[in-house]
């Protein structure tokens, strides 16, 4: 049970990341993740959709897990007096980023029958996309 809450507050503050000192990862993520398709020869308009869709559900899933996963199943919610599993800035941004990453590997595979590219490609384009982004949130933050 504890490994249970313990994940739950991970979620949690990783969701508190995301919408605080994080909240610039999506909108970095989306920029790289164009780039890197159009680089792959996809069309723009597809491109656009593809980065967009998959941040967007992956920003979905991450709220909807913070909230129904965390909060309505195992009971959990945040508790400030606790010790913050956010142990360091670079950490968090980089766990916000395999974070996503995990959810736009299930939304690529939801629409992998429309990929113009091998669902591989897309995922490893993606994943290199979210962490760049996830270094780049970092070194963006103030100094703490």
């Amino acid at each position: 049970m504890k490994l249970l809450y313990a994940f739950g507050q991970f979620i949690i503050s990783e969701w508190i990341w995301s919408v605080t000192f994080g909240q610039h990862h999506a909108a970095i993520a989306i920029v790289l993740m164009i780039i890197a398709f159009l680089y792959m020869r996809i069309p723009f308009v597809r491109a656009v959709l593809f980065a967009f869709g998959a941040q967007l559900f992956a920003w979905i899933m991450l709220g909807g897990s913070a909230l129904v996963m965390a909060h309505q199943i195992f009971g959990v919610t945040y508790d400030q007096a606790e010790p913050s599993t956010v142990l360091h800035a670079l950490a968090a941004s980089f766990l916000l980023g395999v974070i996503y990453i995990l959810f736009e590997m299930l939304f690529f595979y939801m629409v992998r029958a429309w990929l113009p590219r091998s669902y591989e490609q897309m995922v490893k384009a993606a994943a290199i996309c979210n962490l760049i982004a996830a270094f780049v949130v970092y070194l963006l933050l103030p100094p703490m």
